[in-house]
C-alpha cells in the first residue's frame, strides 16, 4: 500500500472514530459551534449518564454558548461521579467560579442564598483563600441566630449557631459566634432556672432564709458575735490582724450556706453536683455581692460582744447564671 493510501486509510479511520465517539465529535466543533457541540454531548450524556468526559465537555460547550446555568448543572453532575476524584481536570474550581459569577450577577436573595449553599462546601474542599460563599452564609446565619435569640426561640437559635460552626471560616470568627451563642444559652438558662426556682423551691429556700420576701434575690447571711479577749485572746482590737479575723469569721460560713442553696436547687436546674473546687470558685464570684459591717452603729469603738454581719444578696437570675457552667 502506498504512503498516500495509508494516510487516507488512517484519516478515514480517524473520521469514523470521531463519528462514533460523541466527545471527539463535539470537541471538533466546540470552539466555533459550541451550541452544536452541546447538542451532541447532551445526547451522549443522556445515553451514558456516567460519562465524565461527556459532562465535562458539555459544561465547556454550554459556557461558550452562554448557558451558564446549564454549564453549572453539567459540572455538578460530573463532580458527583466516582471518576471525578481520579481526574486531574479542575472541574470543582470551574464550578466554583461560575457560582461566584452567578452570585454577583443576581439581585434575588433566594437565588444568592441557594448559590452560596452550593459553593460553601466547594470552598472548604478547595481551601479557598477568600471564601465568599461561607462569608455570605455566616452573615445570614448570624442574623438568623440573633433574630431567634431575640424572640427566645432556643432550638432555632441553636440550630443557626451550630450551622455557623460548620462553615469554612477563620477560627476567630467562629469563636466570636460561639461566645455570642454561649451568652444566649447562659441567659436562657438563668431565665428558665430562676422561674423554676420561684415555682418549685421558693418555700424551701425562704424557710431557710435563703430567699428574700420579693423572691427576687438569693440571700446568704451570718451574724458573728465578736468574742471578748477573755473568751478568745486572739481577738484583740489593738492588733492589725483583728479586722481581717472578724471579717473572715463572719463571711467564711457563707461558703457552707452556698453549698446548701446549690443542693436545694440542683435538681430543678439539672446541674451536676459541683466539686469543692467548683464551690470555691462559685463562692468567690458570689462574694463580689457581699456586704459586711457592724450591726450597731459605733460598735467598732468597743467591738467585744458586738455583732458583725456578713451578707450576700444576689439576684436569682445572676445566681442561676453562675450555675450554668455545671449544666448537663
Amino acid at each position: 500500500m502506498t504512503r498516500p493510501a495509508v494516510i487516507l486509510v488512517g484519516l478515514t479511520w480517524w473520521l469514523a472514530a470521531c463519528n462514533r465517539d460523541p466527545v471527539l465529535s463535539a470537541r471538533r466543533v466546540l470552539e466555533e459551534e459550541p451550541a452544536r457541540a452541546a447538542t451532541i454531548l447532551e445526547q451522549a450524556a443522556r445515553e451514558r449518564p456516567d460519562c465524565f468526559d461527556c459532562l465535562l465537555f458539555l459544561g465547556l460547550a454550554r459556557e461558550k454558548s452562554g448557558d451558564l446555568p446549564g454549564a453549572m448543572d453539567a459540572y455538578e453532575h460530573a463532580l458527583a461521579l466516582d471518576e471525578a476524584g481520579r481526574r486531574p481536570e479542575p472541574v470543582a474550581d470551574r464550578l466554583l467560579w461560575l457560582y461566584q459569577q452567578a452570585f454577583a450577577a443576581s439581585n434575588d436573595a433566594g437565588t444568592r442564598e441557594a448559590l452560596a449553599r452550593k459553593a460553601a462546601p466547594l470552598e472548604a474542599r478547595l481551601g479557598s483563600a477568600r471564601p465568599w460563599a461561607n462569608e455570605h452564609r455566616y452573615d445570614r446565619l448570624l442574623a438568623e441566630f440573633r433574630n431567634h435569640a431575640g424572640a427566645r426561640r432556643r432550638d432555632e437559635a441553636l440550630a443557626a449557631a451550630r450551622a455557623i460552626q460548620g462553615l469554612y471560616l477563620a477560627p476567630e470568627k467562629k469563636a466570636a459566634a460561639a461566645r455570642e451563642a454561649t451568652a444566649f444559652l447562659r441567659e436562657e438558662f438563668a431565665r428558665r432556672g430562676a422561674e423554676a426556682i420561684r415555682t418549685h423551691r421558693a418555700e424551701a429556700l425562704a424557710e431557710k432564709g435563703f430567699l428574700d420576701k420579693t423572691r427576687k434575690r438569693i440571700v446568704l447571711r451570718h451574724d458573728f458575735r465578736i468574742p471578748t479577749r477573755r473568751e478568745d485572746p486572739a481577738f484583740d482590737p489593738a492588733t492589725d490582724a483583728f479586722p481581717g479575723m472578724v471579717r473572715s469569721r463572719a463571711c467564711l460560713p457563707l461558703r457552707e450556706r452556698l453549698g446548701e442553696v446549690v443542693a436545694l436547687v440542683r435538681e430543678d436546674l439539672k446541674v451536676r453536683a459541683p466539686s469543692d473546687a467548683d464551690l470555691d470558685r462559685l463562692f468567690a464570684k458570689m462574694f463580689t455581692y457581699a456586704r459586711a459591717g457592724y450591726v450597731r452603729f459605733g460598735a467598732e469603738q468597743n467591738p467585744a460582744g458586738e455583732s458583725f454581719l456578713c451578707r450576700i444578696s444576689v439576684p436569682v437570675e445572676a445566681f442561676v447564671a453562675e450555675l450554668y457552667r455545671f449544666s448537663e
